[in-house]
């Protein structure tokens, strides 16, 4: 059965790809590799949610966005390679929730969650937030890290774009956690150095040197 008959199966059906506006591009391909960014929900041209989970939108009506994204990056995918059935495997998805606005205690901040999953299996839920300082009227962003062995995931919120979007910098960075294993090995390399048999003999070679009195004064005489 192929990707689209499992759609159908689910009562599911691709759309026309959202015309890209701008100058922006759904999707670029670089070798075996295809990348997709700023799917929304939109369906013939129109958004069909708006405003923050928790205020204009429930977590029903959020589902349902999040599956009229799905189905547009599917959309997009075809429409770049022909079919799906020439995708082998996705290999990295996030997710943006506009949710509720959050006030702290000398801030308010707008929050937002970053679901990131992995073929298909949820990996974790991160909360950025745009905070503004009430006092200093300054602005700052409240990056979230999901913090692991192999990799590090970054994102923090950028500036709203209008419409309830935002831009966002995501960051993956494998093996960062192995930085730390180069002071390790330093430190060990210096104990080991300190432990060396030939640096202790050569310590107690110049102390019994030092220590050894002095020899006679040489003695002259005129012709």
């Amino acid at each position: 059965m192929n990707p689209e008959a499992n759609l159908a199966a689910l009562g599911l059906t691709l759309p026309n790809p959202p015309a890209a506006a701008g100058s922006y591009v759904p999707t670029v391909r670089t070798g075996n590799l295809l990348y997709c960014a700023g799917t929304i929900c939109m369906v013939g041209g129109q958004m069909t949610h708006t405003g923050q989970v928790g205020k204009e939108q429930t977590v029903q009506t959020a589902n349902k966005s999040a599956e009229i994204c799905a189905l547009n990056a599917l959309a997009n995918i075809k429409a770049a390679v022909g079919s799906l059935d020439k995708v082998a495997r996705i290999v990295f998805v996030s997710g943006f929730v506009n949710a509720v606005d959050v006030r702290g205690p000398n801030y308010d901040a707008v929050q937002a969650l970053v679901v990131v999953t992995h073929g298909g299996k949820p990996v974790t839920v991160l909360e950025p937030q745009k905070r503004h300082f009430r006092i200093q009227q300054t602005d700052n962003s409240k990056a979230a890290i999901s913090v692991g062995w192999s990799r590090d995931l970054f994102v923090a919120m950028g500036n709203p774009l209008g419409n309830g979007a935002w831009s966002m910098r995501i960051q993956y960075k494998p093996l960062v956690r192995y930085i730390w294993l180069g002071a390790l090995v330093m430190a060990l390399g210096g104990l080991t150095a300190a432990t060396d048999r030939r640096y202790r003999i050569r310590v107690k070679a110049e102390s019994s040197a030092a220590a050894a009195p002095p020899g006679p004064e040489p003695s002259y005489r005129s012709a």
